[in-house]
C-alpha cells in the first residue's frame, strides 16, 4: 500500500533556489550559427600563412645608406674629373671609382641575401589562405583536423627548406614540389571540393561509393606524405652540412698542429 504524501512538503520539478539552478543554453539565431562555425574553423587552422611566411617572395632589399652615400659621392666627383686637367683629377677619379665600387659591392651583397622561400610570392600564400578559410567552415571535425595538420606541415617544410641548396637529400624536384604544392596541388584539391554542393558532399561520387569528404581526405593524405618526405630530406641536408663544417674545423686543427 502506497504511503500518503505529507502535506507539509512541497514537490515540484523546478529548482528550489534559482541562483543555483543551471542556466538555460543560449539560443543563437539561425544566421549567427554558420558564422560562428566558420570563425571557430579559422581559429582551429591558426594564423594565416601570409602572416607566418609573409617574407617569401619579398622585394629586393633597398641598398643601405653606405651604398647610397658612395653613389652620391661618385656622381658628384665625376663632373669635376671631366672638367679639370690638373693632377688632382686623377685623385678625384680614383675616389669616384672607389665610391662607385663600394656602392656596387654593398648593393650586390644586399641582393644576394637569401630570402625565405624566394620562389613563392605573398599572393600565393594569400590565395591558399583564402581557399582554406572558405572551405574550413563546412568541414567535419576530422577533416578540419587533417587540413590543420597539412597547413602546419607546409609551414615546417617551407621554413626547413628556406635558403637550402640542392644535394642528394634535397633535389630540384623537392623545391619544385613545395612551390607547386602551394600554388597548385593543395589549392586545386580545395577548389574542386568547394565546387561540390554542400548537401551532396556525403553522397557517393562513383560506383565505389566514395564521397567528396573521403576524396578530399585521401588527397590531403597524399600531400601530407609528400611534404613529410621533403621535410625529412631537408633535415638530412642540414645534417650533412653540419658534418661538413665539422670536417672543415678538424682539417684546420690538423694543419695548425703540423
Amino acid at each position: 500500500m502506497k504511503k500518503p504524501r505529507d502535506p507539509r512538503y512541497a514537490i515540484g520539478e523546478r529548482p528550489v533556489n534559482r541562483r543555483t539552478a543551471e542556466p538555460p543554453a543560449p539560443r543563437l539565431p539561425a544566421e549567427v550559427a554558420p558564422r560562428l562555425q566558420r570563425q571557430q574553423a579559422r581559429w582551429h587552422l591558426g594564423a594565416p600563412l601570409g602572416h607566418t611566411l609573409g617574407r617569401s617572395g619579398a622585394k629586393l632589399p633597398r641598398p643601405p645608406g653606405l651604398a647610397l652615400a658612395g653613389a652620391a659621392v661618385g656622381a658628384a666627383l665625376l663632373p669635376m674629373v671631366w672638367l679639370t686637367a690638373s693632377p688632382w683629377s686623377w685623385v678625384l677619379g680614383a675616389a669616384a671609382a672607389l665610391a662607385w665600387g663600394g656602392a656596387a659591392a654593398v648593393w650586390r651583397q644586399a641582393r644576394s641575401a637569401p630570402a625565405l622561400t624566394p620562389t613563392l610570392r605573398q599572393a600565393d600564400w594569400q590565395a591558399l589562405d583564402a581557399l582554406m578559410e572558405a572551405v574550413a567552415g563546412d568541414l567535419p571535425e576530422t577533416l578540419l583536423d587533417q587540413l590543420a595538420r597539412v597547413k602546419q606541415r607546409v609551414i615546417r617544410v617551407t621554413q626547413a627548406m628556406a635558403g637550402a641548396g640542392v644535394d642528394e637529400h634535397l633535389t630540384m624536384d623537392d623545391h619544385f614540389y613545395l612551390r607547386e604544392c602551394v600554388r597548385r596541388y593543395l589549392p586545386d584539391s580545395l577548389a574542386r571540393f568547394a565546387q561540390v554542393p554542400l548537401d551532396q558532399r556525403d553522397l557517393p561520387l562513383s560506383e565505389d561509393g566514395d564521397s567528396a569528404h573521403r576524396a578530399l581526405a585521401r588527397q590531403l593524405d597524399l600531400i601530407d606524405a609528400a611534404l613529410q618526405a621533403r621535410e625529412l630530406g631537408a633535415a638530412r641536408s642540414a645534417g650533412q652540412a653540419l658534418l661538413l663544417q665539422e670536417r672543415f674545423l678538424q682539417d684546420k686543427n690538423r694543419k695548425r698542429a703540423d
